[in-house]
């Protein structure tokens, strides 16, 4: 039974109040890497085109290679979507991990045209991967049942790391004058993310 099965993988109970999700180790084990990657992903995006002409690129070479966002965007959600339903949603949002630190320690080279055009691919791949596997992976940990709440209860967490992603953006390149530092930030705090998914058990898939 459902029961039998969260007794014996320490997962969550099946339906749950807020106080209850948020002492729940597996809400801060999937809710702290998830905003992590969000706040990665907002904050490059959004001091991108600076970015690129500090790499001494045109800000119209900025605009083509954002093109690459949604497109990769649109495959990692397509793609990761359907790896979802056939291999360990964990593993994937580990990966997901992964592309998007590759993704920032390749921005941080200042590389070439090409190499920053495949750090914004990684980047949007990671994006486009994180919401579907996400979404699978609440209700497996969690159950059906309570799948509204937990959702709801980490939207504020994500925010907030998210919020923090932008101001800590403008206050380490106030204090460095470059962008290398906060991308070798960003690679700490994805490394981070990953050690924090590690952590995290999953219970059998569950319907219910």
């Amino acid at each position: 039974s459902s029961s039998k099965t969260t007794a014996a993988t320490g997962s969550p109970a099946q339906t749950q109040g807020f106080r209850e999700i948020l002492l729940c180790r597996e809400y801060w084990l999937i809710g702290v890497p998830v905003g992590v990657l969000f706040c990665v992903s907002s904050a490059v995006l959004a001091n991108f085109s600076p970015y690129v002409a500090s790499a001494g690129l045109t800000r119209s070479d900025a605009g083509t290679l954002l093109m690459a966002v949604p497109v990769a965007g649109i495959v990692g959600k397509l793609a990761f979507g359907y790896a979802a339903d056939k291999l360990s949603k964990k593993l994937l949002l580990l990966v997901a991990v992964a592309l998007m630190f590759t993704g920032v320690c390749l921005l941080a080279l200042m590389p070439s045209y090409a190499l920053i055009m495949l750090a914004v691919f990684c980047l949007g791949l990671a994006s486009g991967a994180t919401v579907p596997v996400w979404g699978a992976l609440l209700p497996q940990v969690f159950g059906l049942a309570s799948y509204g709440r937990v959702m709801g209860a980490m939207m504020p967490l994500t925010t907030v790391l998210v919020t923090a992603g932008f101001a800590v953006s403008g206050l380490t390149f106030d204090a460095t004058g470059s962008y290398v530092a906060l991308l070798a930030l960003f690679a700490v705090m994805l490394v981070l993310a990953g050690l924090l998914l590690a952590l995290l058990r999953l219970p059998a898939a569950r319907t219910a």
